[in-house]
């Protein structure tokens, strides 16, 4: 199952900014041992460091999200590796590896913002385009987590 969640507030430490030209090979082992790892929670249900999460994950922040002027959700799951996004002039389908056949509705993915589910009740389906509910300027990052039984994205 995938999981999306919206996260409206800062949840996390940023991680420092390294400069363009700098490169991790070029730091030293105190420069790499000082630098701020980005923390999750979804993975496991309880903070911690993306280096240690059980999951495979990409974080979307929100400059990401105004630096590339996506306008929905579907517009930035677009762009996650692995990731495909539908359109039939009505509605935008997620499709994950496999996951998202025609007529599935979204039913497979989990879409929560700050932890509650925010499919509908009919189809249970995740609305991703711009039938989502939130204006996506307010999303401070999207996280997408990749378990060993389940997809999850947490925005």
């Amino acid at each position: 199952m995938l999981t999306l969640l919206a996260l409206l507030a800062p949840a996390y430490a940023p991680a420092q900014e390294t400069s363009a030209s700098e490169s991790l090979t070029d730091m030293s082992i105190e420069e790499l041992m000082s630098l701020r790892i980005e923390s999750v929670y979804g993975a496991s249900g309880f903070r911690q460091k993306v280096t240690e999460a059980p999951a495979s994950i990409t974080i979307i922040t929100s400059e990401d999200i105004q630096r590339h002027g996506y306008r929905t959700l579907a517009d930035i799951l677009r762009n996650v590796p692995g990731f495909y996004v539908t359109y039939d002039r009505n509605y935008s389908y997620l499709g994950v590896r496999g996951f998202g056949l025609p007529g599935q509705y979204n039913n497979s993915i989990a879409l929560l913002v700050d932890g509650h589910r925010l499919n509908e009740n009919i189809y249970d389906a995740a609305l991703l385009g711009t039938e989502f509910p939130l204006d996506v300027d307010l999303i401070d990052r999207v996280e997408v987590i990749r378990g060993p039984n389940h997809h999850q994205t947490r925005t």
